[in-house]
C-alpha cells in the first residue's frame, strides 16, 4: 500500500493480490468497481455492484458505504436486541494492533532494503 498527501495522485492507491490454491485475486483501488479473478489458464475482470456513496479519491471501492453498512447493522442489532454480530470495541483494537504490525513490518523490510 502507498499512501502520500504530497506525491502525485497516480503513484497513490490501495491494491491486495491473494494467492491460493485455486487462484489469484487481485484489486487495486485505480480499477474502481472490478478486480481481477485468475483460475488456471482464465482469467477474468468481475464488476462490483454500484454503491450508494460516492468514495474519497484513491479510496477502495466501497469505503463510503462501509459506514452506512456498519451504522445499519448497528440500529439493526438495537431493534432486534442482538448484539453477538457487532464489532466491538475490543475487535477495533485488535484490528488496529495487527494493521500497526503489518505497517511496522513493511517499514522494516523497506528500511532493510535502503540499507543494502
Amino acid at each position: 500500500m502507498i499512501t502520500s498527501k504530497c506525491t502525485k495522485t497516480d503513484e497513490c492507491g490501495f491494491s491486495i493480490e491473494v494467492n491460493g490454491q485455486n487462484g489469484v485475486f487481485y484489486y487495486h483501488s485505480r480499477q474502481k468497481n472490478q478486480f481481477l479473478l485468475r483460475t488456471g489458464l482464465s482469467e477474468q475482470m468481475i464488476t462490483m455492484p454500484d454503491t450508494w456513496l460516492t468514495d474519497p479519491e484513491n479510496e477502495f471501492y466501497g469505503w463510503a458505504d462501509s459506514f452506512r453498512v456498519q451504522l445499519i447493522q448497528w440500529m439493526n442489532g438495537i431493534r432486534d436486541r442482538n448484539f453477538a454480530s457487532l464489532a466491538t470495541f475490543e475487535d477495533g483494537y485488535k484490528t488496529q494492533f495487527y494493521l500497526n504490525e503489518f505497517f511496522n513490518k513493511g517499514q522494516q523490510l523497506s528500511l532493510s532494503k535502503q540499507a543494502n
